[in-house]
């Protein structure tokens, strides 16, 4: 049953206690409809099952992906030529690319915190773009968000600074 894990995961906190009650109004409408026994013992079973399924296999899940983290394809991002900082961060850590701040890893985040230095100390330049509406502009000064854009050479610029030479910024 493929939908009983989104749904879950939408009332996320009370996941446990929804799943019990479940299984247990299952249960006990078997009885009040007055169920033959061993109609009932296949109800407990497969509520059984699907209680852990719900409870204890997205944790197993984990368990079994943990420490592995899918490398980018550097030979499609060798092409592009101007980068969100949060594609940059990412790609410099050698991970791939995600848009929020809180999904990035340990490393990506703290390329991100380095590009944001870099453009508050005017270090590299950042395009102009939709994106820079009023809310990044304040207190006088332009404040970088993950989705600032940089061209290629400033990438390339800010990496030389650093003693860095990632693959994808290589002539494609």
């Amino acid at each position: 049953m493929p939908w009983v894990e989104p749904l879950l995961d939408f009332f996320d906190w009370k996941k446990r206690v929804i799943t019990v009650v479940f299984a247990l109004v299952v249960f006990g409408w078997s009885f009040v409809n007055g169920l033959p026994w061993p109609v009932i013992i296949v109800i407990a079973f497969a509520m059984m099952v699907v209680s852990a399924y719900a409870l204890v296999l997205p944790g197993l899940v984990r368990l079994v992906n943990v420490g592995y983290q899918a490398a980018p394809n550097t030979g499609i991002w060798r092409h592009k030529k101007k980068f969100l900082l949060c594609q940059g961060a990412c790609l410099l850590a050698n991970t791939v690319p995600v848009y929020l701040e809180s999904e990035m890893s340990p490393d990506a985040h703290a390329w991100l915190v380095q590009f944001y230095d870099a453009v508050n100390s005017k270090e590299i330049e950042f395009v102009h773009s939709a994106d820079d509406n009023r809310d990044h502009y304040f207190g006088g000064s332009y404040h970088p968000h993950t989705r600032t854009e940089i061209t290629k050479e400033t990438l390339i610029k800010f990496c030389r600074v650093r003693d860095r030479n990632p693959e994808f910024l290589a002539d494609a």
